[in-house]
């Protein structure tokens, strides 16, 4: 039993053996299709799995997130280690935070608002010497709770993204995940949570290259037209945009990236549609 699904970068096996191997369970039906439309995302090929194990009535629906088959994408990850990083925060940083919650607070516990963890493997490229051979796609996988078909959660047009309702839950998980984590760090004496959890430095935005400064470049300058017909000459949301301008495309990128570059390109959507929402925007 075995499923040779092709991706747009080629043929990838999902096979029994490897499904069995992950849940460490026997299984009697495996169906794969494919788990993203192409262009959803960046760093991976995703799949969607639904098995049924044996001894259970109900299937399982999974999300496998493997490796791109493709080098040139796989030498930007090598560099970053974002898998093994996604991996361990997974495995070890959320436990801990739930852990530190049940030592200080009992059973008040806060649960990161995240998919349940199943199983992943990742290499550390931080210790591996050969980096610059190809890998198979699944030398580096996570596998995570389908939460679409499992809780009927759906998919937002990645070009649209998140309407205000939305956006505002996001950047409250964001910041509840935020204070425990501090809190934690506190509580337990650490200079930063790097001390402990060095997995976490970031090395992705440290090598952004060209070819994403100039999709920051050209995604300012659609804000900054958005913002002129919108606010009055001289508002603060058009010297926001100003002094942006007069940074470097990293900090562009972080800023689009933050919980208020975020709510920021709500309010100008919601603005333009017409739509009510509980924020204004100062003029002054």
């Amino acid at each position: 039993m075995s499923s040779n699904f092709e991706s747009p970068e080629g043929q990838v096996v999902i096979s029994k053996e490897f499904v069995e191997e992950f849940l460490q369970k026997k299984i009697t039906y495996l169906k794969v299709s494919k788990g993203s439309n192409p262009g959803d995302n960046f760093t991976s090929i995703l799949f969607a799995i639904e098995v049924k194990v044996c001894g259970e009535s109900e299937p399982l629906h999974l999300l496998l997130k493997t490796y791109p088959a493709l080098q040139s994408r796989q030498k930007f990850l090598n560099e970053t280690n974002l898998f093994l990083k996604e991996i361990k925060v997974y495995k070890e940083f959320l436990p801990d935070l739930i852990e530190f919650q049940r030592r200080e607070l009992g059973h008040k516990v806060i649960t990161p608002a995240v998919p349940p963890f199943v199983a992943g493997k990742a290499i550390d490229f931080s210790k591996e010497l050969d980096v610059g051979k190809l890998l198979s796609p699944l030398d580096n996988y996570l596998v995570m709770v389908d939460i679409r078909k499992t809780w009927g959660f759906q998919m937002v047009e990645k070009q649209i993204g998140l309407d205000y309702s939305h956006t505002r839950l996001a950047v409250a998980e964001l910041a509840k995940l935020h204070a425990l984590s501090w809190a934690m760090k506190e509580k337990q004496n650490l200079s930063s949570l790097l001390t402990k959890y060095p997995y976490l430095v970031e090395m992705c935005f440290s090598r952004i290259n060209s070819s994403i400064d100039n999709l920051v470049v050209a995604n300012l300058k659609s804000v900054e037209k958005i913002a002129e017909s919108t606010f009055q000459p001289g508002s603060r949301a058009l010297r926001g945009i100003e002094k942006l301008k007069n940074t470097g495309p990293l900090e562009v990128l972080l800023w689009f990236l933050s919980p208020d570059g975020v709510v920021q390109e709500e309010m100008i959507r919601s603005y333009l549609a017409g739509t009510s929402i509980d924020h204004k925007e100062d003029d002054d």
